[in-house]
């Protein structure tokens, strides 16, 4: 609320526990895109000499001559001209690309770049809208390609930064494969009996590790976050819309969630300078909707009674107070007992908050 985080609560685990975020990071990579400073009329495939900034040979020859008019503006609105509910999600044909190319599955980014490029469009690009995965994914490599960065590093260095209250600790690139994960991480509960899109032939696997490669999911939904970076996000940056990743001002209220085997999350703004972000590490509910929706809703509908009295100080998880007993995780209630112990969970540039008392120290 104002720009404080003054609720974080962690239920099952730690108050600031880092969770995969699903969609949600679609508006954080459209931020990134508007960092790179690039004409958002810029076209993105490099077909036929039109300028387009990712190189990449269609496979096995162009789908569409209209995919050379597509723009990163399309991409960031939904209006590449494909439709996933027409021709299927890419992002979850990795075997099924791979088969086609004769690689080992499941086929990575630019594979999967280079069979869409010889697939037709729905669309003509900039006219309809349809909810795009792959076209984010896309943004994510015009993101890595420009930058010479990671998407994630890029995204902590211009979106996200140490500087905003953000260490680094709290936002980093998943990991698909179970035991793989960092150990903050909890277990990501999505059902069980899916195809190994690593070993196919081999036993069924809990979906939540390896039904989709999340390392593909660069753009759309490849991040591992705790709560309060993407709170801050949802502080400083439109979420949903046309304008998605550009400057908050007040004036928007939107919501972006997400949700796949073993996810569920929502972030939240509104013009009361209210934001929520609920994360879940298990699936949505069979007919039950998106798990953190349901609770934001819960919450927002308390929120509108009007009888909070708001707390005044930040509870991230930033905070430090010495002497305070057994080893803490950084949180208002539970902070970090010395500086040494709260560098080593940071990262340069990152800030911390330190309880006021009468604890001596140099």
């Amino acid at each position: 609320k104002d720009g404080r985080i003054v609720y974080q609560r962690g239920f099952g685990d730690w108050e600031n526990t880092p969770m995969r975020t699903a969609s949600v990071e679609k508006p954080i990579t459209a931020a990134a895109i508007r960092a790179l400073g690039i004409g958002l009329d810029r076209k993105v495939f490099a077909i036929n000499g039109n300028g387009g900034l990712l190189p990449y040979v269609p496979w096995p020859s162009l789908g569409d001559s209209r995919l050379e008019d597509v723009t990163v503006q399309d991409l960031i609105s939904h209006m590449r001209g494909l439709d996933r509910y027409i021709a299927g999600d890419p992002m979850f044909k990795s075997v099924e690309i791979a088969n086609d190319l004769g690689v080992p599955p499941p086929a990575n980014r630019v594979l999967t770049l280079q069979w869409m490029l010889g697939k037709p469009l729905e669309y003509d690009p900039g006219t309809t809208y349809a909810y795009s995965n792959f076209g984010y994914m896309v943004l994510g490599m015009i993101v890595e390609q420009l930058s010479g960065m990671s998407h994630a590093d890029y995204i902590k260095s211009t979106v996200l930064t140490p500087w905003d209250w953000i260490p680094g600790t709290e936002l980093y690139a998943a990991s698909t494969l179970q035991g793989t994960q960092h150990f903050r991480e909890p277990t990501y509960f999505g059902g069980t009996g899916c195809t190994n899109v690593y070993n196919v032939g081999g036993p069924t696997v809990p979906c939540a590790y390896c039904q989709c490669p999340v390392e593909n999911f660069v753009g759309h939904g490849h991040l591992v976050a705790s709560a309060a970076p993407l709170l801050e996000f949802a502080s400083r940056y439109i979420v949903w819309g046309p304008n998605s990743g550009m400057p908050w001002d007040g004036t928007t209220s939107t919501s972006h969630t997400g949700g796949m085997s073993g996810t569920s999350t929502v972030m939240r703004q509104r013009m009361d300078d209210i934001h929520v972000v609920v994360l879940f590490n298990g699936s949505d509910p069979a007919g039950g909707g998106n798990h953190a929706q349901n609770v934001a809703n819960l919450i927002y509908a308390e929120i509108d009674k009007g009888y909070i009295t708001w707390p005044t100080a930040s509870v991230d998880g930033f905070w430090v107070d010495f002497g305070s007993g057994s080893s803490g995780i950084g949180s208002y209630d539970n902070s970090f007992t010395s500086v040494t112990e709260a560098l080593s969970w940071t990262e340069d540039g990152t800030k911390l908050r330190f309880h006021p008392g009468t604890s001596k120290w140099t």
